[in-house]
């Protein structure tokens, strides 16, 4: 009778041991992945996908090769962007035959900081050998979008390299050195109908006239009516980059204009992020 309440209570301290360390093994799951699950941002990581159509064309949906494990070219790799990486724009410098990324890092505290990297091919991980060198945040505090717009070996010696940034507001700093810039003045604030809020998009690009097109993103504020997000362009002078020739007096597109917009089938994977309330965003 001793013997089989010895037994008895063996088994239930085995049980009970095996229950605190399942519930440790949770809190620890826990401590370490409740800041990603808690995080909005869902861009994770950053992948490269080729093109599979043709370019420049609106007749039909644009097509990419699948992405697969061997896409991921950028991640997460400590504290300063453990909530994820996203929002790239990329720019090439033929000078040095680099690729400058500005992105957004999201840090293990919630705070998004604009960060910059470079690549000679944009198309490998540093786990492949090469890819993407991390060269930090440019500035300090809270932005993100950064658009560079690199002077061509047609401009003169001298001649400062451009980069376009914000979310919110956008400032407009410049440089000689790719890897070394101070935040500039505030560059566009609003659009011509009205929206008070803008966010930087992909680098210029040089028109025939040797002017730049440069767009940007734009949305309304507290009490605004839909539709969300709406993109806008400016033109900006070829020789002097801080000069606005020209702005759009109206958003080049609504988020309805495309089913894939919207979230409609078969475009549904991102519907998350695509519909909030009453409200339909673009991703």
């Amino acid at each position: 009778m001793q013997l089989v309440l010895v037994l008895v209570v063996l088994v239930v301290l085995v049980l009970v041991l095996v229950v605190l360390v399942v519930l440790v093994l949770v809190l620890v799951m826990l401590l370490v992945l409740l800041p990603l699950l808690l995080t909005h941002r869902c861009s994770q990581v950053l992948t490269f996908s080729e093109l599979l159509s043709s370019d420049n064309s609106s007749a039909a949906e644009p097509k990419f090769a699948p992405v697969t494990g061997a896409s991921l070219v950028f991640g997460p790799h400590d504290d300063f962007d453990l909530r994820g990486t996203e929002d790239p724009r990329v720019a090439y410098d033929p000078a040095t035959a680099l690729y400058y990324m500005f992105y957004t890092c999201w840090a293990k505290n919630g705070t998004g900081s604009l960060c910059l990297a470079t690549a000679k091919n944009p198309t490998k991980s540093q786990a492949d050998g090469g890819g993407w060198v991390r060269h930090g945040a440019p500035f300090s505090g809270n932005h993100k979008s950064g658009a560079l717009l690199i002077r061509d070996a047609l401009s003169a010696p001298g001649t400062p390299n451009y980069l376009i940034s914000g979310a919110g507001k956008i400032h407009i700093s410049n440089s000689t050195d790719l890897l070394k810039w101070d935040l500039g003045p505030l560059f566009i604030t609003k659009t011509l109908w009205g929206n008070p809020n803008v966010e930087a998009g992909p680098p210029p690009m040089r028109l025939a006239d040797g002017n730049f097109v440069f767009f940007h993103n734009s949305w309304g504020g507290k009490g605004e009516p839909p539709p969300g997000y709406q993109p806008a362009w400016v033109v900006l002078d070829g020789k002097d980059p801080n000069k606005i020739l020209a702005r759009a007096p109206e958003s080049l597109l609504t988020p309805t204009d495309r089913p894939w917009m919207q979230g409609i089938a078969p475009y549904t994977c991102n519907v998350p992020q695509v519909l909030k309330g009453s409200r339909t965003y673009v991703p």
